[in-house]
C-alpha cells in the first residue's frame, strides 16, 4: 500500500512542477510583451539630412555625431572637419545641436555655434566646407 502512495506523490510533485514551469513561463512571456511595448513607445523620432550630394541620410537614434573620424555617423572626409566636430542630439523632445570643441566652428544658418542650439526643418549646418540640410519627416519638426 505505501508503494502506490509513494507513485501517487511522486506524479503529484511531477504535475506540480510542470504547473509552476507553465506559469513562469507565461509570467515571463508577458513580462517580454509588455518590455517591447515599452520599448516602441520610446522610439526615437527620424531626422534626415540632406548632405548636398543627392545623398538624404536618415537616423532614428537619440544622439548623432557628425565629424571626419570613422566612429561619426555622419562621416565627413574634409580636411577642414575636424574628427569629432559637432554632435546633434534629442533633449525633451527637440532636436538639438552643439559644437564638439572643433577647430573651424559649426555654423547653424551661417551663425557660429557657441551653445547648443534647437534644430528647425530646413536648418542648413557647416561643418568644414561641407553644408548639411536639416530634415523633418513630414514637417513635424519637434515632436
Amino acid at each position: 500500500m505505501s508503494a502506490i502512495i509513494v507513485l501517487i506523490l511522486r506524479i503529484l510533485l511531477v504535475a506540480c512542477l510542470y504547473i509552476f514551469l507553465a506559469v513562469s513561463f507565461v509570467i515571463l512571456w508577458r513580462d517580454l510583451i509588455k518590455t517591447i511595448e515599452l520599448q516602441k513607445s520610446r522610439a526615437y523620432p527620424r531626422l534626415d539630412f540632406d548632405l548636398n550630394n543627392g545623398a538624404i541620410m536618415t537616423f532614428s537614434q537619440p544622439e548623432i555625431t557628425i565629424g571626419r573620424g570613422l566612429d561619426n555617423d555622419i562621416l565627413l572626409e574634409d580636411e577642414t572637419v575636424s574628427l569629432n566636430h559637432a554632435r546633434i542630439y534629442l533633449l525633451n523632445k527637440s532636436w538639438m545641436i552643439e559644437d564638439s570643441q572643433s577647430t573651424n566652428g559649426t555654423f547653424l544658418n551661417d551663425e557660429i555655434l557657441h551653445l547648443a542650439v534647437i534644430l528647425v526643418d530646413q536648418d542648413l549646418i557647416k561643418v568644414g566646407e561641407k553644408i548639411i540640410r536639416v530634415i523633418f519627416p513630414d514637417n513635424e519638426s519637434n515632436r
